[in-house]
């Protein structure tokens, strides 16, 4: 249980998990702050005692989804006490609102006591995020995973959304200490926007690699034509393919503009000053990591990355195995800085080299290699610092 006025707080330390500085900010949302009270010590030690006990919770699971929401309300002993499902616009966010407010007053007990988390839903639950939040709700994120082994317990393994929910409910109740919270930085309007633009970036570079092939391949069909008026047809195919890609090389150099200025007053403002990220690259780090204060600490955000490798032991067998899960999006963002920085950072191709002929494979080095640059931009996003390059032997960056 957590400890004295700590709602959706846990304090780590007894666990070996350094605390981080700038956490409480994030977490700001789910304290309940009573310091400014003017109640007696007697009731201030009767609520800490309160705090102790499981009934003084409730949760509620929420399993989002593009066009509803369905919501569970359980009590701290995840007896069912009512459920609701809700479009996911704004109207049915409000309804759920109100909703939880009458639920409240049915069943006595106070917002602070009400822990909510949220599984799937994609960008489609931001509003729904962003409400909450603001209504003052302590809001965790639940990966599919533990409510799909929560699932494996069950004798019957029926799915459906009411029942997703309930084991959302499960899983805040018997692992919230290991759940991470969703702060406010999360529904962002700089982030969220600066997300949307990444993802027309990544659709528009698609579409330039995919015009640059056509254009290859209708070159080579062009001197292969059987007839004259085949190869004139091709000819003006060709000329519409490049004035399409001319078209959509403008277009990403105002994409390019529109990124710089979100980059610029964000926590990735210092990361073009490392070789090998460029303003798109660092763009695409921000709308993934979101907020680096979000994670405990360096080892949660590489192991968010896909960074840390998985063990797999058994008795004196030591193995570990590549880690595929994590946010893929975000990994390949860091293979594409590793292989920037080989190229154009003596460091890091000498860092690359020395991994090779410890006799690692290309594959090997490359992923200590990822990592390393994960915790570089780790701490330059945390601390808000320039760069300092290190330089090797002789004396080249």
């Amino acid at each position: 249980m957590l400890k004295n006025n700590q709602v959706c707080v846990h304090n780590e330390t007894e666990s070996g998990i350094e605390n981080v500085e700038g956490v409480e900010n994030m977490n700001a949302a789910c304290i309940d702050n009573n310091n400014n009270n003017n109640s007696s010590s007697s009731s201030s030690s009767s609520r800490h005692h309160c705090n102790h006990k499981r009934g003084y919770y409730y949760y509620l699971g929420i399993d989002a989804h593009q066009l509803t929401h369905t919501a569970v309300l359980a009590d701290g002993f995840e007896t069912f006490l009512s459920s609701i499902e809700i479009n996911s616009d704004l109207k049915g966010v409000k309804k759920l609102l109100r909703w939880l407010s009458t639920q409240q007053h049915s069943y006595n007990f106070k917002k602070q006591q009400l822990v909510v988390g949220v599984e799937g839903g994609g960008r489609y639950r931001d509003l729904l995020l962003n409400q909450m939040l603001n209504s003052g709700y302590c809001l965790y994120e639940i990966n599919p995973v533990l409510t799909k082994h929560q699932r494996s317990w069950k004798p019957d393994h029926d799915k459906n959304d009411f029942i997703d929910a309930s084991l959302v409910v499960e899983v805040l109740s018997c692992k919230r200490d290991t759940l991470t919270p969703i702060s406010h930085s999360v529904v962002d309007d700089d982030i969220l926007s600066l997300y949307h633009w990444v993802r027309v970036w990544e659709d528009q570079a698609r579409q330039s690699a995919r015009l640059k092939n056509q254009i290859k391949r209708l070159k080579q069909e062009i001197n292969t034509a059987a007839s004259v008026k085949v190869s004139s047809a091709l000819q003006d195919i060709l000329e519409f393919k490049i004035q399409s890609l001319k078209q959509l090389q403008r277009y990403q150099r105002q994409l390019r503009k529109t990124l710089s200025s979100y980059v610029l007053r964000s926590q990735a403002k210092y990361l073009t000053e490392v070789k090998g990220i460029s303003i798109v690259l660092a763009a695409r780090l921000m709308a993934y990591i979101k907020d680096v204060y979000r994670f405990r600490n360096i080892h949660a955000f590489i192991k968010y990355a896909g960074l840390s490798p998985t063990s797999f032991s058994s008795g004196q067998t030591r193995r570990h195995r590549v880690n595929k899960s994590g946010n893929r999006k975000l990994n390949s963002v860091f293979y594409l800085i590793a292989l920037n920085q080989i190229r154009w950072n003596s460091v890091s191709l000498s860092y690359f080299e020395k991994k090779l002929k410890m006799g690692k494979t290309k594959s090997q080095a490359l992923r200590f290699l990822m990592k390393r640059i994960a915790c570089i931009i780790y701490g330059l996003m945390r601390t808000q610092s320039h760069y300092k390059q290190q330089q090797n032997n002789s004396g080249n960056n």
